[in-house]
């Protein structure tokens, strides 16, 4: 299913605190206030037909060890496992909050309209503003939309903590078509627009979210064997974030 938010739906979504941290300020002091107001009028003057697409769709799974096999395409997508225990004692894989037998996963992607990226190129402060507030509104929409779909589990994204390596948008794209709301990839797997979100959303209300970093040479050498890469062309996709 593909669909639209409006930038009014989605403000309510909008995390701040990730927004000052952008411009290095503090959520309590004078100058958050100052350049929320001015990000509030920002969002209130853009055309009505700016809007954020989104995609999500729900797909049957087989659990293979620490790879999902999606059964209408046969695509298979490898996820990292933890090397280092955590307090728990268990080296969580995403993998692991996906029913065996019966398992599904939602894939999902959104998008802020590109003009965002590119509106006041002669006034700085404005164009790097509406730059930050793309990427907020982009992963607003991810949030609303993982409410809207009533699912319960977390929603880890491409790129971050629980899944480093970028190579899997290219997966998802096989599985989903990112580009039928307008997200191309580069080599590198890297979405344009930038201010573009990849993912899964869990159905496990257990599920939680984690970081698989770091990645020792031998686990390396295992999942770039499974996403049928060598370990050299591997490293260019696992993203240190």
């Amino acid at each position: 299913m593909t669909g639209t938010y409006s930038i009014e739906e989605l403000i309510p979504y909008i995390s701040w605190e990730h927004f000052y941290h952008t411009w290095s300020v503090s959520r309590s002091g004078e100058a958050s206030a100052d350049i929320k107001q001015d990000a509030l009028k920002l969002l209130a003057s853009l055309p009505s037909d700016i809007k954020v697409n989104y995609l999500i769709k729900a797909y049957k799974v087989i659990v293979d060890t620490d790879d999902l096999v999606f059964e209408e395409s046969g695509i298979r997508v490898p996820f990292l496992r933890q090397q280092i225990p955590n307090e728990n004692g268990v080296c969580l894989c995403l993998t692991d909050y996906v029913g065996e037998t019966d398992g599904e996963i939602s894939v999902f992607a959104t998008s802020a309209d590109k003009r965002l990226e590119q509106m006041f190129p002669d006034d700085e402060y404005k164009g790097l503003l509406a730059k930050t507030l793309a990427d907020r509104l982009a992963e607003a929409a991810a949030e609303k939309l993982h409410e809207d779909s009533g699912l319960k589990g977390v929603r880890p994204a491409v790129g971050y903590p629980s899944i480093p390596d970028l190579s899997i948008n290219f997966l998802v794209n096989d599985i989903c078509n990112l580009e039928s709301i307008g997200i191309h990839l580069t080599e590198t797997g890297m979405m344009m627009p930038h201010a573009s979100v990849s993912g899964f959303i869990l159905s496990d209300p257990n599920s939680k979210y984690f970081a698989v970093r770091p990645i020792s040479e031998e686990q390396l050498a295992d999942y770039a064997h499974r996403r049928g890469f060598s370990q050299e062309r591997m490293r260019q996709f696992i993203y240190d974030r």
